[in-house]
């Protein structure tokens, strides 16, 4: 599980400096580093493009590593390393609104000079943290469409001359509030939420288009989505981070999978990030570190439930889901399968529709199913079928943080039955051998937080 600690913001922050309005000490990153540590995450570190840098055509200079310097002098002291480092935050953002600065071919020269510093101070490759980057979000690159254009990245990427080791890009499923025109927000409309076409024909064409760059100016690194959720700018309130949210979630993770992404990163776990300080997507809140309400405890979110249950079933080996009869099931609903984590085939689905279906599986080149084979149901549902819950149900029991994850257990001769606005796994442990005849890539989306 990767934690990303970055964003816009990151592009503000000083390492035991006066860079920023954000100011970090070594004090406070021994802190981040050691509760990574314990929570068993490798740590990605997003690192300040701008200093040096200054508003306005002064952002026409070459970037200034001191602050990174600082860092590496103190990890190498304390001898503490991360798993990546990132260099700055939607690029195109700070080129649009700076009179055309930092350039790309100017970031991309960026990374030339973190790949030195990090062979600099971790001259073994093993050690060395990874480079991930650019971590652009797509647009034309106008005050209209901020984003960076597909120009800008490939004049990065030929710039960065193969330093990146990881391609990050940023998408949502579809448009959220508008800071610069509220009247615009698609917040309302919970069908949006429901509508697997919907953020399939947003995201999936990018991220094609993304990939095909990476296919011939990048073909050593991997495609990583750092950045998703049903919408960006922090969510809407009210949906992004409660049960609705979870249709997104199950399917792009299983779609992106079967694309072959190294991985994915919910945005985000815990914080303040988007429009006015606050967070309607963040998996764990309300927004910020602690709860007041709450005895200074977090709250999760269903999505937090949901990423348990995907790191705890479904492992890194994409198969082939197809539906015998489509009559049966409804046509919003989506079906992803994998070889499960422990063995055996999981299927992830959701069912996005006020209609139940019965789900039979039938697994290909399967050994003969003993009898007593059982397979496990993992049913996720809202409470009361308020789909703007923020509370969750696996198998009808309320989830709560120490809850039990255990599935319902029923003969894998039988179908199960999905109910309506539902989504989860079904897990068939009795197909041992498909695993191995059937995969199609070892590459797999993995939910992680941002």
């Amino acid at each position: 599980m990767t934690l990303r600690i970055g964003g816009s913001a990151a592009d503000d922050l000083g390492f035991n400096s006066t860079h920023g309005t954000i100011r970090l000490d070594a004090g406070y990153w021994d802190r981040i580093v050691a509760f990574a540590s314990r929570c068993g995450f490798r740590l990605a570190w997003d690192l300040n493009m701008r200093v040096g840098r200054g508003p306005g055509v002064l952002s026409n200079v070459t970037w200034d590593p001191q602050d990174v310097v600082r860092q590496l002098d103190h990890m190498q002291s304390a001898r503490q390393s991360v798993w990546a480092f990132q260099l700055g935050n939607e690029p195109g953002h700070w080129q649009t609104r700076n009179a055309g600065f930092p350039t790309p071919d100017q970031h991309g020269r960026d990374f030339v000079v973190l790949d030195e510093l990090l062979r600099r101070y971790y001259p073994e490759a093993s050690r060395r943290p990874r480079i991930q980057g650019p971590d652009v979000c797509f647009g034309q690159g106008t005050q209209s469409s901020p984003c960076a254009s597909m120009a800008y990245l490939r004049r990065l990427l030929s710039s960065a001359n193969h330093t990146i080791d990881d391609l990050t890009v940023h998408d949502y499923g579809f448009q959220g509030p508008d800071p610069r025109d509220p009247s615009a927000s698609k917040c309302g409309n919970l069908s949006r939420f429901l509508d697997p076409d919907l953020w399939a024909g947003r995201v999936l064409p990018t991220i094609d288009a993304w990939d095909a760059v990476r296919r011939e100016l990048v073909p050593r690194a991997d495609l990583v989505l750092s950045e998703t959720a049903t919408t960006a700018d922090a969510g809407c309130p009210g949906k992004s981070n409660r049960f609705v949210a979870g249709f997104y979630f199950v399917d792009i993770l299983g779609v992106l999978g079967e694309r072959g992404l190294a991985q994915v990163y919910r945005q985000d776990l815990v914080g303040f990030s988007g429009i006015g300080g606050g967070s309607s997507y963040a998996m764990m809140g309300p927004p910020g570190w602690y709860s007041a309400s709450g005895s200074g405890r977090l709250t999760p979110h269903p999505d937090y439930f949901t990423a348990l249950l995907w790191r705890s079933l479904v492992g890194p080996t994409r198969l082939r889901a197809s539906v015998a009869a489509p009559r049966c099931a409804p046509g919003a609903a989506r079906f992803h399968a994998a070889c499960a984590v422990g063995g055996g085939v999981v299927v992830s689905y959701i069912n996005p529709s006020s209609t139940g279906f019965a789900l039979k599986l039938a697994v290909a080149d399967s050994a003969h199913v003993a009898a007593g084979a059982e397979l496990e149901l993992y049913v996720l549902t809202a409470p009361y079928g308020n789909l703007t819950s923020d509370g969750v149900l696996l198998n009808g029991n309320l989830l709560a943080p120490g809850s039990s994850l255990r599935p319902v257990l029923q003969p894998s001769s039988t179908a199960a039955q999905i109910p309506p606005f539902s989504y989860g796994f079904v897990v068939d442990r009795s197909a041992t051998r498909t695993c191995h005849a059937r995969a199609l890539t070892q590459s797999a989306a993995q939910a992680s937080a941002a």
